[in-house]
């Protein structure tokens, strides 16, 4: 028996915006890496952010400079900023991290990746790019965001779908 009504909305207030609904189950970008594949997963949201690259001031308002974004993938590959002039700015509404485009950056150092795929929710929209080389183990973030997910390897043309999907609602189209 199928559902016959939306069920992600209510779903998305109750349970949070990383819970998506595709049909058959609950799906969140943790399934990206349930079969120990590396890579990043951002989600820029108070709980996972900090103002300094060490982790001791956590972000609590709009306009908070970020030092700290967990990667909530499980691979522990958290970007940084030491540089405070060069630190993006947490906002409430998309984009969720706001950069300045001359020199706010974040820094991820991960596994050494030839061939990943990275999906970035951008202002208007998921952007996906498959393969980007990341054979030299550093990633630097330097455009505004509402969450990035880098994996290694292609996705299935399943996991583009729900990855456009989550991303869209993270930027808010």
């Amino acid at each position: 028996m199928s559902l016959a009504f939306p069920i992600e909305r209510p779903l998305t207030r109750a349970i949070g915006s990383s819970v998506r609904w595709d049909g058959r189950r609950l799906w969140t970008p943790a399934a990206l890496f349930a079969g120990g594949q590396q890579g990043v997963w951002y989600e820029p949201k108070p709980e996972y952010l900090y103002q300094d690259a060490a982790g001791t001031v956590p972000v609590t308002v709009d306009g908070d400079p970020v030092g700290l974004m967990l990667d909530v993938s499980g691979n522990g590959n958290h970007a940084t900023q030491s540089t405070s002039a060069a630190r993006p700015i947490h906002s409430s509404s998309a984009p969720l991290q706001v950069y300045d485009n001359v020199d706010d950056a974040m820094n991820v150092t991960l596994p050494a990746i030839t061939a990943a795929t990275v999906a970035i929710a951008t202002p208007t929209g998921a952007d996906i790019q498959y393969p980007v080389d990341l054979s030299s183990g550093s990633y630097t973030i330097t455009g505004s965001h509402s969450g990035i997910i880098i994996r290694e390897g292609e996705l299935t043309a399943a996991e583009q779908q729900q990855v456009t999907g989550y991303l869209n609602a993270q930027a808010g189209v």
